[in-house]
């Protein structure tokens, strides 16, 4: 069964433990033909590695240790109890990441020293890839059945830049077919995605009002990098079709040079005062939040907007409410 909740154990001797957790995304639609569960969250694979961790060194096989979080794991999960790994850790990446014995690449029975200039091949093509191939090959022959209804079903767990991933392998006809299958909110997020030759090729192929909405929503930084690549008529079609706002905003993107820092930054972004509190800043950070691009990293400005300085999401929430900006903020920034 695939679900977003699975934790999957493969207990090793010596060099520790592996725990595949939040099984989802790519591994849930690859498997999507082997069972009717497929989980409607878009969860990502975590794979927790402990080194040096022997098959005794857990609660579940014995009382050498106390390790109650993983053992709690292994009682809703899967223990795989007939698989083994290397007793090393380079070796035992090698053959998790490929599927294949590390010994095809001259990997069992040492670690690789950092020092070292060698390790898998880099045209061997790892976990992540073989499941993006898997997902991409059923989702061409999918769409050339016309089979809609699956393929809705097949991208329902994937995040938006693995959807992208596997639109862009697609011939271009299935590119819009596929793309039109998305929902509003996640055509915007999976275009942003697309490599600029894909985006273009969309808006060719569609409608300019089916594509409008989804140009209009896209962040001002990453609409300006795809009219970088525009033949100029389309340009100004796209921006005759933006709101008053979002054309303001592009145009000034657009009026800085190539590669300046002026043309890759975001204008979506929490401005702060440093006489402000702290408690007065969150409020602020919270009213913005769902309109800003970023609230990870916050700005201090002065009077003039000039930068003073920034301070991180994390800094916030652990100050003091009643703290000044000013006395929170880090005033060593880089800027140009």
């Amino acid at each position: 069964m695939v679900g977003s909740n699975r934790v999957i154990f493969f207990p090793r001797i010596a060099a520790g433990l592996i725990l595949i957790s939040a099984l989802g995304g790519w591994a849930q639609a690859a498997c999507a033909g082997l069972t009717d569960e497929v989980s409607t969250e878009k969860p990502n694979i975590v794979v927790i590695l402990a080194d040096d961790l022997g098959w005794g060194a857990v609660g579940y096989h014995s009382d050498f240790g106390e390790t109650p979080n993983i053992d709690q794991f292994v009682a809703s999960g899967i223990e795989l109890d007939r698989f083994y790994v290397a007793p090393m850790c380079s070796p035992t990446r090698a053959g998790l990441l490929t599927g294949r014995y590390p010994i095809r690449f001259g990997l069992a029975r040492a670690v690789i020293p950092p020092q070292r200039n060698f390790g898998l091949p880099v045209t061997e093509r790892m976990l992540p890839e073989l499941l993006a191939e898997a997902v991409s090959h059923e989702l061409a022959s999918m769409l050339q059945a016309g089979n809609y209804d699956a393929v809705k079903l097949l991208l329902e767990p994937v995040q938006p830049v693995d959807i992208a991933e596997a639109i862009g392998n697609l011939p271009a006809n299935l590119q819009a077919i596929a793309f039109r299958l998305l929902s509003k909110d996640e055509a915007i997020s999976v275009y942003e995605y697309l490599d600029a030759a894909t985006q273009q090729s969309l808006l060719s192929l569609l409608r300019s009002g089916e594509m409008r909405e989804v140009v209009e929503e896209m962040s001002p930084d990453d609409r300006a990098r795809l009219f970088e690549e525009l033949p100029a008529k389309v340009v100004r079609q796209l921006l005759s079709e933006l709101s008053p706002d979002e054309r303001k905003v592009t145009a000034e993107l657009l009026g800085y040079s190539a590669e300046t820092a002026g043309r890759l930054m975001t204008t979506e972004y929490v401005a702060l005062k440093e006489n402000q509190t702290a408690a007065v800043a969150l409020e602020i950070v919270r009213r913005r939040a769902r309109d800003t691009e970023t609230i990870y990293s916050l700005y201090v400005t002065d009077a003039e907007r000039r930068l003073t300085g920034i301070l991180s999401l994390r800094d916030l929430v652990t100050a003091d409410p009643q703290a000044r900006i000013g006395d929170v903020m880090t005033e060593e920034v880089l800027s140009v």
